[in-house]
Formats: structure tokens, C-alpha cells, sequence
């Protein structure tokens, strides 16, 4: 009974001294951002706001007045997502779009069609594209109509090469 009851006592000593997950040492002031973490296969996956901003140590002491440790720009996304996605980070290196934002050009990254802190819809998806590409193309006003099938982008270009589809 000793032995038992020392065990609860040092399990809970221990679990009192483990650390927050980041995702909600972060939420205390990145609220929104948080939330939509909360839901994304990432955060399932183990990952946390960590793995991409660093421990950010200053940042939290300063309560923001100091930038978090990292911050991916556009031409460094591919290279942080391809730490676990790299067949898709390569195929966008060889892509249209990737060749524009290793140019420091203006261009999708991974952020601009995933979203990183949140899962997007195809839908959603879908809108960032028009942003840019803001008129379809005629075989994609054509028949079968959107109205009777779904269209997009990705029927016709494979994602993350962003070539037309043989």
C-alpha cells in the first residue's frame, strides 16, 4: 500500500512539473491561432508551435515585443514543410509556382494553399488560386457544367507541380 501510494505521489509531482504544450502556452495570447491548431492533423501528428517557430523563449518573456525564433519567409516554406512532405516540397521546387517564389517573386508557398495553422477547405482552396488566376479557363466553363459536377483546379493540375495533367 506504501508503494502504491508513493507512486501516485511521485506521478503527480511529476505531472505537475512537466511543461505545457506549446499550442497552449502560445494560446494565452494567439487565441485564434490556437484554436485552428487545435484542430489540425498536425498538432495530431505530434507536431507543435515549436517544431516551426523554435522554443521562442524571448518572444514569450517579452510577451511578443520580441519576434518568435523563426518565422519561415515564402522561398524557406518548402524547405520547413519538406522536413516531413518531401516528395511534395520537391515537386513544387520544380514547379511554375516554386520557381517564382525562389525568385523572390510573387507566388504561392505551402502556407498560401494549406494554411498552417488550420485546415482549409478545397473550397478555400480553391479561392486562393482565383486570386490570382482569377478567370478559369474555357474547358473549365464547358460541359459537364459546375452545376452538375465538381470542378477544380486540381481535375486538370496535379497539386504541388502545378502542371497540366496528362
Amino acid at each position: 500500500m506504501r508503494l502504491v501510494t508513493a507512486l501516485l505521489l511521485f506521478a503527480s509531482a511529476a505531472a505537475a512539473q512537466a511543461p505545457e504544450p506549446f499550442h497552449q502556452v502560445c494560446g494565452a495570447c494567439h487565441t485564434t491561432v490556437a484554436d485552428d491548431f487545435r484542430t489540425h492533423k498536425h498538432l495530431a501528428a505530434g507536431l507543435d508551435c515549436n517544431t516551426c517557430h523554435g522554443d521562442s523563449v524571448e518572444h514569450r518573456a517579452a510577451a511578443g515585443a520580441a519576434a518568435p525564433d523563426r518565422i519561415a519567409a515564402p522561398q524557406q516554406q518548402a524547405a520547413l514543410c519538406g522536413t516531413c512532405h518531401a516528395e511534395n516540397a520537391a515537386q513544387y521546387n520544380e514547379s511554375v509556382h516554386g520557381k517564382l517564389v525562389a525568385a523572390l517573386e510573387r507566388g504561392p508557398n505551402c502556407g498560401t494553399c494549406h494554411d498552417v495553422h488550420r485546415v482549409r477547405t478545397a473550397r478555400a482552396t480553391e479561392r486562393r488560386c482565383q486570386t490570382c488566376h482569377e478567370q478559369r479557363p474555357a474547358a473549365c466553363m464547358a460541359e459537364p457544367s459546375a452545376a452538375k459536377f465538381s470542378v477544380s483546379c486540381a481535375n486538370c493540375h496535379t497539386p504541388h507541380l502545378f502542371h497540366a495533367a496528362e
